[in-house]
């Protein structure tokens, strides 16, 4: 059995990888009947002059004729080449149009949503690079990384514009939120509210996450608000942030905690909204408008849990950030544009405190902020792979140096 199946096999994949190769024979593009080869033939050296063109920060050679003539084709191709299965015979032409579109997309004059969506055509065309031994293309596929690192300097380029002549708005005073009273002893505009969102579909799934947030709530006299409505959110991720946006002008503050967040055993007794507001540093101080979770190298910032005051800069920073719900290949959704909002409010109270030029996100802008009266960082501590408070401390979001 064994033996007759061995010859079998043998010729199936000569017959695929013959298949294969054969593939960019046939026609390419159906309207003109051109084939995969000579579209390669023709169009692989135009695109390689324009990646050389871009990835050296220069301008699109749109004069050359070949150029020209190729995105044409590109352009009219691209819907096919984005379809895998329209693919699978010539995999190599693909790429060639993918990166055509690519390096033509107008990122000058659009703003970050469609210059970031622009990345998915780089991106699908480095999926291609796993079905075929590049021929053509070699060179392409070699520096595909600097010209996705060109195109993301782009879009930053592109938010700096629209950042212009937007700046933090100015703290108005509010009274300390520390009072321990039960929740229903006191107005709904003076009660801070644990926020937790999840769609209808998951709810079974985060129940018992979401009792204990609920009991904690109780606990502490704050406000529970469950919401499911995926409304407007493009994305799970974001659903809290939209929900965000109705209930903040109800409350004092919210607490958003995403719904696979716990609370250890011995943070039971600790208010991280009281915690916030009670540091020995900001004692006449009201809450933060914003805090989130500390963190320590090689760590990055995470939302999984943060505060949101209701106060002018506290609602300013929650619009920012849902000003990139919009945005393509960000990651986890929420969390890679939760950084840059993070990012742009410390530039701008740079600019606000020492009249200094807003600083680019390419900038390294967390070396030069002193201190950040902006945000507050709530310290927590990883136990069991989830979140729990950790002991009554606070730390400014940069440490003070002289």
């Amino acid at each position: 059995m064994d033996k007759k199946r061995t010859p079998f096999l043998w010729w199936t994949l000569c017959a695929l990888a013959f298949c294969s190769s054969f593939g960019c024979h046939l026609a390419f593009d159906e309207q003109t009947g051109e084939t995969g080869h000579a579209f390669l033939a023709r169009c692989a050296p135009a695109a390689h002059s324009a990646a050389e063109a871009v990835g050296t920060g220069g301008e699109l050679p749109l004069g050359v004729p070949e150029l020209q003539g190729c995105l044409e084709t590109s352009g009219q191709l691209q819907d096919a080449a984005l379809r895998e299965s329209r693919c699978s015979l010539c995999p190599e032409g693909c790429v060639v149009v993918l990166l055509l579109e690519a390096l033509a997309f107008p990122v000058q004059h659009v703003d970050v949503r469609l210059c970031s969506s622009s990345l998915m055509f780089y991106f699908r065309a480095n999926a291609y690079f796993k079905d075929f031994e590049p021929h053509w293309t070699l060179d392409l596929r070699d520096n595909l990384a600097p010209l996705v690192n060109v195109r993301r300097g782009q879009c930053a380029a592109a938010r700096e514009r629209e950042l212009q002549g937007r700046s933090l708005p100015q703290s108005l005073p509010l009274p300390e939120l520390t009072s321990r009273r039960g929740h229903g002893s006191l107005p709904r505009e003076e009660q801070a509210a644990v926020l937790i969102a999840a769609t209808p579909a998951m709810l079974k799934k985060y129940q018992p996450f979401i009792n204990l947030w609920r009991c904690y709530a109780l606990r502490h006299g704050h406000a529970f608000l469950l919401e499911t409505d995926e409304g407007e959110a493009p994305a799970p991720n974001w659903l809290r942030w939209y929900a965000a946006r109705r209930y903040l002008p109800l409350y004092a503050a919210l607490l958003l905690v995403d719904p696979d967040q716990i609370i250890v055993a011995p943070c039971w007794d600790l208010s991280i909204i009281e915690l916030a507001g009670t540091w020995p540093e900001y004692a006449r101080r009201p809450l933060p408008d914003v805090g989130l979770r500390d963190f320590g190298r090689p760590q990055t910032l995470n939302n999984g849990v943060a505060l949101l005051r209701n106060s002018v800069r506290g609602r300013f920073f929650l619009e920012l950030l849902l000003e990139k719900a919009r945005w393509f290949q960000t990651i986890e959704r929420d969390q890679g544009p939760f950084d840059e909002t993070v990012l742009e409010v410390l530039g701008m109270e740079a600019q606000l405190q020492r009249g200094e030029p807003r600083l680019g996100l390419g900038a390294a802008c967390a070396a030069v902020h002193r201190r950040s009266g902006f945000l507050g960082l709530l310290l927590v501590v990883l136990t069991s792979g989830r979140m729990g408070i950790s002991q009554n401390r606070g730390t400014p979001f940069i440490p003070q140096t002289e």
